[in-house]
């Protein structure tokens, strides 16, 4: 029952998703609703326990916050942050401060600020470390930074 429904809150963000990005691209906007079902999908797929689903909403979160920069999805923000904090998994802990990287709040480069500096594992704290160095570059100039 509980894949039936992860299953079915994919195909709805996925279809609003879809929906959004369908009109001729002049006006770049969501509806209420359409905010409403993807921050309530969004939640429940990041503090979902399978993996897969987990960093396909995170995902999901960074390819949101591109695609609609207007939008505020500060409320991902403090489950992001129990993520890189609290999870046992190095990878999704990457995922989670590259997703409150481009979320761009004080927050969020706080929390990331901490793990870099007081993190054991070298890997987390090592990628933690590159966002903060890249966190007041230009878009531009964070691309052609990391080449």
């Amino acid at each position: 029952m509980k894949s039936i429904f992860i299953t079915l809150a994919c195909f709805i963000v996925t279809i609003n998703l879809h929906a959004a990005s369908s009109h001729d691209g002049s006006e770049k906007s969501l509806t209420k609703s359409q905010r409403t079902n993807i921050e309530r999908n969004l939640l429940s797929g990041i503090t979902n326990t399978s993996v897969e689903i987990c960093a396909g909403h995170i995902q999901t979160l960074i390819d949101l916050e591109k695609a609609f920069p207007e939008e505020s999805f500060d409320y991902a923000t403090i489950p992001l942050m129990a993520k890189l904090k609290s999870e046992c998994r190095d990878e999704l802990r990457i995922l989670a401060a590259l997703a409150l990287y481009h979320g761009k709040s004080e927050i969020g480069k706080y929390a990331i600020e901490r793990r870099a500096l007081y993190e054991n594992n070298e890997r987390v704290a090592k990628h933690c470390h590159s966002l903060i160095q890249n966190w007041d570059r230009p878009e531009r100039e964070r691309l052609t930074a990391s080449l």
